[in-house]
């Protein structure tokens, strides 16, 4: 009898359903534990300029959708790409080895400038090309290692078929450097030999590449990323036309190159979005045949940090998730270590074994589109189809990507947006962890640092005849490239990272405090309860440049005080303004003051008055750190 009752509650239970709410009905509820806010105070803004609501439902489902969904690709694997460095060829191809055999599939090394046609025995050794595809960007040495390729190959008997995957470069990179170079023309022009040269060698290799990593790493949004990739590959649609090639041949031979950062779901619709507009773009040249966009995405360079670098770790492996599920061609994922200059072989295992979970625990790579359906993705995916595309057509009218390259119009674009995005990370509008935000101020720092990293490249090759007749004799490629000076004319791209001016304070302010003494005081009248708001915001201000705060919260008792800045020795001592008239105390140590709330964000004159510095939530906390540092070091 019992068995029956509880088979006919079970019953009762599935037979169970609720009711389906509205939208209008979910806003009323909300209201309700919002604390007087409205759902709309929600609402937020990307540097895209989309509004992302709190909600999303099957209204907001693009009309588009099926055919986005349509644009992905069918085979959901990818290519696991390591990139290899070293210092000899026997190094290079040592360290090859022994990633293809960790689990990567793709050959990517850095092609040596003293690479000789004698040299590609020991460079290739026991690395079977005919079998695993390649994943080069050459630099200026790619068209020199096209020639060194097809005679090693012609030397071993191998069939160029063989050949896969890509070796290339995007020539538009040394341009972003300095748009009035005036080798630009030369420069183009042997590149472009070298891709048709290429071409006639290697039917089965992909020789043109789209860079878009190299905006993502100057600040661009989504929607600049994307606008600036097709115009680019207009240019080299257009470009090779007038050299005799079809278009489906030119699509063909195109790899597009994306840089991941932690904005999951924005890097999701990036990836699908593109995908749709490069379906878009080949249609608006004709071509019948489907050719699928071949996509290489490597993890942000920009959110990673040399302070607690095991956060960078965690990073990477939401990029990759996000650039799996976006579905990506070729993925590099960057060692946690990689920003300190030297990969460790730790790192490299995990940043490899990262590709293994993705594929054999998640079964990811079984998986078509994961994003499809999701009302949220899709949503945001045709929010950037829209603007991405309009965006494009606004350049393609000014004159397109080279007009618009060597007019600075772009860099200009780039330079605003990567101002926008440090501002907001120096005044904790947007947090990156273990940096502005969960700071370790204990972490020991132990690297080098320097004012940004560039592009060094001041190159340009040979003509493709020039050089074919020097590697056969036995030169280097370094041989076959001429250096050209770029004057005052340069102007320099640079990789930024959010956390290098955190850092360059932190190691400013390691110089200056004398012993193992990091403290920071803050004096307090009443109970640490109170003011845990504002102590935690100081507290973590000061850790994200290695400073311990300590607490006294008996600030009306001057014996108290006095005792408890003999026990910490601080180097910097704090009270909160509202506090400052009656605190009894008086030392002679630097001073803060702390308002609860902001004084003015954009008045710089507010962070200082004399030797007394003022903190406050959405403070320029590198400006604060900087007056701070002057103070410490005895400047005026």
């Amino acid at each position: 009898m019992k068995d029956f009752e509880s088979t006919l509650n079970i019953r009762r239970t599935q037979d169970h359903s609720f009711p389906k709410a509205s939208y209008s009905e979910w806003v009323e509820a909300a209201k309700k534990t919002l604390k007087g806010k409205s759902v709309s105070d929600y609402q937020t803004k990307t540097y895209e300029q989309i509004d992302i609501q709190p909600l999303y439902t099957k209204n907001d489902l693009p009309d588009e959708v099926k055919e986005i969904q349509n644009s992905m690709k069918k085979n959901p694997s990818w290519s696991i790409v390591h990139k290899v460095t070293g210092k000899s060829v026997e190094e290079i191809n040592e360290r090859m080895v022994k990633v293809l055999q960790m689990g990567t599939n793709v050959i990517s090394l850095p092609i040596l400038p003293s690479l000789t046609k004698e040299k590609m025995e020991d460079f290739l050794k026991n690395i079977p090309i005919n079998r695993i595809p390649f994943f080069i960007d050459g630099k200026i040495y790619t068209v020199g290692f096209y020639v060194l390729l097809a005679d090693w190959l012609k030397k071993k008997k191998l069939d160029h078929r063989t050949v896969s995957g890509f070796i290339g470069t995007d020539p538009f990179q040394l341009l972003m450097e300095n748009p009035k170079h005036k080798e630009w023309d030369n420069l183009f022009a042997n590149w472009s030999d070298g891709v048709l040269y290429g071409k006639d060698q290697f039917p089965n290799l992909k020789t043109i590449f789209v860079n878009s990593s190299i905006f993502e790493q100057d600040g661009a949004h989504s929607v600049q990323q994307l606008a600036y990739s097709l115009l680019e590959i207009v240019e080299y649609v257009e470009h090779f036309r007038k050299k005799g090639l079809e278009e489906k041949e030119i699509f063909q031979k195109i790899v597009v190159g994306f840089s991941i950062s932690s904005d999951f779901f924005m890097e999701i619709a990036k990836l699908r979005a593109f995908r749709y507009l490069w379906k878009k773009l080949l249609e608006a040249y004709g071509v019948d045949k489907p050719i699928d966009a071949t996509i290489f995405a490597r993890t942000s360079f920009v959110n990673k940090t040399k302070t607690d670098p095991y956060m960078n770790l965690i990073r990477s492996g939401s990029e990759a998730f996000s650039s799996v599920v976006g579905q990506v061609d070729y993925l590099y994922i960057s060692p946690f270590d990689e920003v300190l200059g030297q990969s460790s072989e730790k790192g490299i295992r995990l940043s490899i074994n990262t590709h293994h979970i993705l594929k054999e625990e998640a079964n990811l790579a079984k998986v078509c589109d994961p994003g499809a359906g999701s009302y949220f993705i899709e949503h945001l995916t045709k929010s950037l189809i829209e603007r991405s595309w309009a965006y494009f057509v606004e350049l393609d009218k000014l004159g397109g990507f080279l007009f618009a390259l060597s007019k600075g119009v772009i860099q200009k674009e780039l330079n605003k947006m990567r101002e926008v995005r440090q501002r907001d990370y120096n005044k904790e509008k947007k947090v990156l962890v273990g940096t502005n935000r969960y700071a370790n101020p204990k972490d020991q720092i132990s690297f080098n640092m320097e004012t940004g990293e560039t592009w060094q490249q001041t190159d340009i090759m040979m003509p493709l005849v020039d050089m074919q007749i020097k590697l056969a004799e036995g030169y280097s490629l370094k041989d076959c490239v001429k250096s050209v000076s770029l004057k005052e004319e340069r102007q320099q791209v640079q990789r930024f990272r959010l956390s290098e001016p955190f850092e360059q304070c932190r190691m400013k302010i390691e110089r200056q405090v004398k012993g193992n003494n990091r403290n920071v005081a803050l004096i307090i009248q009443g109970d640490y309860i109170t003011h845990k708001r504002i102590i935690d915001f100081t507290s973590n201000v000061f850790a994200s440049v290695g400073l311990e705060l300590s607490i006294c919260t008996e600030g009306e008792n001057p014996e108290k005080v006095k005792r408890f800045l003999k026990e910490t020795n601080p180097v910097l001592l704090g009270y909160l303004y509202a506090e400052k008239d009656t605190h009894p105390y008086v030392d002679e140590r630097p001073v803060f003051y702390v308002h609860e709330q902001s004084i003015g964000v954009e008045d710089n004159g507010s962070i200082r008055q004399g030797e007394n510095l003022f903190l406050y939530p959405g403070i320029d906390q590198i400006s604060f750190f900087n007056e701070m540092i002057d103070i410490l070091g005895g400047k005026k």
